[in-house]
């Protein structure tokens, strides 16, 4: 092999591996950039979600104690319609990002826990004007244990989703690092 063609191979093999490195280092970024984009717009609503559905499942609560309080009270009719509707938007949100994932389970048995807890408080608000002390039993005795029900799912639900926003994350920072040494590597052969 004549001493041009040898040069021009010495020549083109950095060049190649310099490419193959910069392929390899645009895939990675671009992994990286998809699970940068699973936290945005999947893990963290999640988590948000899950988080607003609590929040206002409290809110729920203490608006029905506080018409048990005061039947007559407009205000706590109007922040127990208040609740529920934001307990609803978060749950519409929540539910379609939660498919497919461990919190999908949990979040169902919420909603089954919902709907006993929807039954309970209707029966909880008929009885809140007639009879007060009837209405705290109905209260104690189905509306208390469905929320429980529906915490312990949520508060569950919630440590999943967490889990899974700091795996999504940490997979994209190993998937950042494995980008910069080959780039790294890449450059100094």
């Amino acid at each position: 092999m004549n001493f041009s063609k040898r040069l021009l191979i010495l020549s083109a093999l950095p060049a190649l591996v310099l490419i193959v490195a910069a392929l390899a280092g645009v895939v990675a970024l671009r992994a990286t950039e998809a699970r940068f984009a699973d936290v945005f717009e999947k893990d963290q609503p999640l988590s948000q979600a899950v988080t607003e559905m609590y929040g206002h499942g409290l809110q729920t609560g203490q608006a029905l104690r506080n018409i048990l309080l005061d039947p007559a009270n407009p205000t706590a009719y109007k922040n127990l319609d208040a609740a529920l509707k934001a307990y609803e938007a978060a749950e519409k949100v929540a539910t379609p990002l939660a498919a497919g994932t461990p919190a999908q389970v949990l979040l169902d048995k919420v909603a089954e826990a919902r709907s006993r807890q929807q039954v309970a408080r209707t029966h909880v608000l008929e009885l809140a004007k007639a009879d007060p002390a009837a209405a705290v039993a109905a209260l104690n005795k189905e509306e208390t244990p469905a929320w429980r029900e529906m915490r312990a799912g949520l508060l569950e639900a919630g440590k999943l989703a967490q889990a899974g926003l700091q795996a999504t994350r940490d997979r994209a920072l190993a998937e950042t690092h494995r980008a910069v040494v080959l780039g790294l590597a890449a450059t100094l052969l």
